[in-house]
Parts: C-alpha cells; structure tokens; sequence
C-alpha cells in the first residue's frame, strides 16, 4: 500500500488533463474504500475482543474514530470531482433536458440510498453515510459504557428514521459538500498523504 499510495500522488491531478484528474480520483475512492472496509472489520473485531476482555474501551473508541475518519477520507477525496456528486449530474441534465420533471431529485436521491445502489455518491456522505456511522459508534460507545454489549445483531440497529428524514427533506441542491476541498495537485496529494497515515 505504501508504494501504490506513492505513486498515486504523483499522478499530475489538477494539470489540466480531465481523464487523468478522472482516474486519479477514481483509483484514490477505490482504495479509500477498501481501507474503509478494512477500518469497519476491525471496529467489529476490537467490538468483539472487548466482550471478551482482550481490549478496552479506549480500544473500541479508537477503532470507532478510525472506521469514522476513513469514511470522511472517502468524502474529502469525492469533494474532488463532479463525476460523484448527484448535483453536478442534475445541473449537467438540466442544461439538456429543460425543464426536468420536479420529482426527479427525489428519485434521484432514493435510488442512491436504497440498499442496493449505495455507492460513492459525495451527497450521501455528510447527509447519510456519516451520520448513520456517528450514530452506530454513539450505539456501540454507550454499550461499552454500560458494559452491555452483545451479539444480538437486532439489539444493534439503532433508529435512523430522522436521518432518512432529514435526507429526504433536504432539497438535492442544498446538499452542498460540509467540507469542500480546493481541487488542487496539493490538495489530492494531502488526501493521498491522509489515506496512508
């Protein structure tokens, strides 16, 4: 990982070549999201080895912390195309298909969600993704505390019903990034730089 993060800062993104500024962006979500993957293993595992008195609380809030700033990694990285924002792709259709049917945002953002077509969709990250993960790790923190945590999958789910809510309500152009990025070679190598520490 070290050697592929390397090189990839080195990719001259922000020079002026769109396909390269593409690819750039698209191989640094697809490693972010694996280092994702891999941050939410472990923040199960850590989870596990607490219940079982090989790690401490401090331990699972770590590795609650870890999972969590991987998945604003991933955020930071999409801030810095238009291919993965739900925005850019309506005012780009907007400007062909005028006007578009008033609806359309809302089903646009309903395919995004559903469980089937999550993906990497920067909208959905601070008005979804993130604050479904805030809301796991306060479950599984207050858990530790209580020194109640179980195996129970369904005493785990935790209501998301007002995130849903708030995302749905949001008008899709409202969905502005909470945390825009400069879209810099600076700025992409720093993101790089973030994913390998």
């Amino acid at each position: 990982l070290p050697t592929v993060l390397k090189c990839l800062s080195e990719v001259p993104y922000g020079k002026g070549n769109a396909f390269v500024d593409r690819d750039a962006i698209d191989l640094a979500r697809t490693i972010a999201g694996r280092l994702f993957t891999v941050e939410t293993f472990r923040y199960k595992i850590v989870q596990n080895d607490w219940k079982n008195g090989k790690a401490s609380a401090a331990d699972v809030r770590k590795a609650g912390e870890s999972a969590l700033n991987m998945l604003k990694s991933i955020r930071d990285i999409l801030t810095l195309h238009d291919d993965y924002s739900m925005n850019a792709s309506m005012k780009q259709m907007e400007a062909v298909y005028s006007p578009l049917n008033p609806t359309f945002a809302q089903a646009l953002k309903g395919n995004a969600e559903n469980s089937y077509c999550r993906t990497y969709i920067l909208e959905l990250f601070d008005y979804y993704f993130i604050p479904e993960m805030e809301r796991y790790i306060s479950y599984v923190n207050g858990r530790v505390k209580a020194k109640a945590l179980t195996d129970d999958e369904r005493a785990s789910r935790t209501s998301l019903k007002d995130i849903v809510d708030a995302y749905y309500e949001k008008p899709l152009a409202e969905m502005v990034p909470l945390n825009p990025r400069p879209r810099t070679n600076v700025e992409f190598r720093k993101q790089i730089k973030k994913l390998g520490r």
